[in-house]
């Protein structure tokens, strides 16, 4: 949900149902208590759609698992049959008809509002199974995957050619554990960054170089006794590109040379509090969307 930058409206899922705000938080509304939508994307350019799944447990197996849409700003759902089993993550930030979602064989596409739907599969989905997939805007051309293999192993995944074939971007990094955050600048597809349990990367030229970084960091970076998977979420400033915030297990941190450094948050409520989740609005003034299981904070970004 950290992607691409919002308007006002924003939705999120509670034990009581689904919330949505229309004013940047200033209020918000209870939607809809059905279904469980804990997986679900809406679209920035009509938030009247929303598109829900949990996708299928691939190596636990079970019964198959619907997939939901609505069209009234959640307050009704109706089943996409075609869709069952997959996972949306991503919807295109001018058409709410194009939506990537995640099969249990790899990146699925629709262009119809998920009658139909795409299997964009490569020889690389058989190694890693996808936890991210972040397109870069406008034609959705670029795409960047963030996966993981069955032994725990991580990579980063590209097309440059809107799906029709994909290579990983990572492999002369040392060992990476599973990528557990991707984000791309929305001003530049070939900035674009991860984090797995070691640390944090950037790339400025679509992942043919990276440098990394864990200088702040060192609280939650992977280390004995602490979560795997201490990183969690990266949101880039709409208007300051080097400005990125990065949603741990322990409190959001900033960096503001485009990820060299980080600096914890402090003086919130939610300052030690377990990220969830992170999104932005580029409104005025921008706003942070802080998400954990005690609720959605607000942090204005002047």
């Amino acid at each position: 949900m950290g992607g691409p930058w919002l308007g006002d409206a924003f939705y999120v899922y509670t034990p009581a149902g689904l919330y949505r705000t229309l004013g940047g938080g200033a209020s918000w509304q209870l939607v809809a208590p059905q279904p469980a939508v804990e997986n679900f994307v809406f679209s920035p350019a009509d938030p009247n759609i929303l598109y829900s799944g949990k996708g299928y447990p691939c190596y636990k197996g079970g019964p198959h698992v619907p997939f939901f849409k609505s069209v009234d700003g959640g307050a009704s759902w109706f089943k996409l049959e075609a869709a069952t089993d997959l996972k949306p993550v991503a919807v295109h930030p001018q058409d709410p008809n194009k939506v990537y979602a995640i099969g249990c064989d790899g990146p699925y596409l629709t262009a119809d509002g998920g009658q139909t739907w795409q299997l964009q599969w490569a020889d690389i989905f058989r190694i890693y199974d996808i936890l991210h997939i972040v397109p870069a805007p406008s034609d959705w051309e670029v795409v960047y995957l963030g996966g993981a293999s069955a032994g725990g192993a991580g990579a980063v995944v590209k097309s440059a050619d809107g799906g029709r074939t994909w290579e990983p971007i990572t492999g002369e990094l040392p060992e990476l554990w599973w990528i557990s955050a991707l984000a791309v600048d929305q001003a530049d597809p070939d900035r674009v960054y991860f984090a797995d349990p070691h640390g944090f990367w950037r790339s400025e030229d679509g992942g043919a170089t990276w440098r990394g970084s864990t200088a702040g960091l060192e609280e939650v970076v992977y280390r004995e006794g602490l979560p795997f998977d201490g990183l969690r979420a990266i949101v880039v400033d709409p208007k300051e590109a080097d400005r990125l915030y990065l949603g741990t297990v322990k409190g959001v941190y900033v960096s503001t040379n485009g990820g060299e450094s980080w600096e914890k948050i402090a003086d919130q409520e939610w300052e030690d509090e377990e990220i969830l989740d992170l999104a932005v609005r580029a409104g005025e003034p921008t706003l942070l969307y802080v998400i954990t299981a005690e609720g959605v904070f607000l942090l204005p970004i002047l």
